[in-house]
């Protein structure tokens, strides 16, 4: 049986994926994604690849556990190759997944030192938040921190507002996930808060954790366990505090992960 060198796990999409998006054909106009139901395979994710007919492993050595949730994809991280999966192309709600979308998308087109002032939107921005203060100066590197790691998405609306406001980053988002192949990936937000046709598949998802791991800036933010970050003021200056990766393979110290975030697209090193 071939082992890979390391593996893309989008098998653990299942707290962020377990139930179907609300757009079940799809695009208006378009047919539905198809769907499988088979659990092994060796077809491939990322730019161009197909999304054909699934084929069976060639040792059929897999032996795949049950896995509650609607659709994940194992694959390999250097060659794109699926090793295994489950619906691979159901149309399921991106949850905070797609903040990998959005920092892929922003990424680079802000410097890390590049200042924002935040808005009183950012402030009362609706779910997860790292709690970003209306008039208060961030970095992009400070934002990207808090949308990977904790999967604020405060932090996310404020990385699009800074790339020039949120419809024309959702137009890029919608632009890169083409181009990566995510074919079946729709963003109507940066978050990946619940919206009306907003839906991925765990076949994009798994290209997109891929193209976030070939890039050096994102992995830097990726590896990290806990970085400083700034609060509100004090005196003359900000408080500081930590905030944290949410990723448990991460958190603790999983031999061989290679990095993770809050919405647990996770790659790690296979065993020998």
């Amino acid at each position: 049986m071939r082992v890979p060198s390391r593996v893309l796990a989008t098998l653990t999409l299942a707290a962020a994926m377990s139930f179907p998006a609300h757009v079940a054909a799809g695009v208006p106009g378009e047919d539905p994604a198809p769907t499988s139901n088979s659990t092994t395979g060796s077809t491939s994710l990322g730019a161009g690849a197909s999304t054909g007919p699934v084929v069976q492993a060639a040792d059929g050595a897999w032996d795949v556990p049950g896995i509650a949730t609607e659709g994940w994809v194992l694959a390999d991280l250097d060659t794109g190759e699926i090793l295994a999966m489950q619906d691979p192309d159901k149309l399921l709600r991106p949850a905070s997944t797609l903040k990998l979308l959005t920092a892929l998308t922003v990424a680079p087109r802000l410097a890390p030192e590049q200042p924002y002032r935040a808005v009183k939107a950012d402030e009362t921005a609706e779910g997860s938040r790292v709690v970003l203060y209306d008039g208060l100066e961030y970095t992009v590197a400070d934002l990207l921190h808090a949308a990977l790691l904790p999967s604020a998405n405060d932090a996310a609306e404020a990385l699009a507002r800074a790339n020039g406001g949120i419809p024309g980053t959702v137009k890029q988002m919608n632009a890169e996930a083409a181009r990566l192949g995510a074919v079946n990936t729709t963003a109507v937000n940066p978050s990946g808060l619940d919206a009306d046709g907003q839906f991925t598949t765990a076949r994009d998802i798994a290209a997109i954790g891929r193209a976030a791991f070939a890039n050096p800036e994102i992995v830097s933010y990726l590896q990290l366990r806990a970085v400083d970050f700034p609060g509100k003021r004090a005196g003359s200056g900000r408080v500081i505090y930590p905030i944290y990766n949410a990723n448990r393979m991460l958190r603790d110290n999983f031999e061989g992960a290679l990095g993770g975030t809050a919405s647990v697209v996770t790659a790690f090193a296979a065993c020998p």
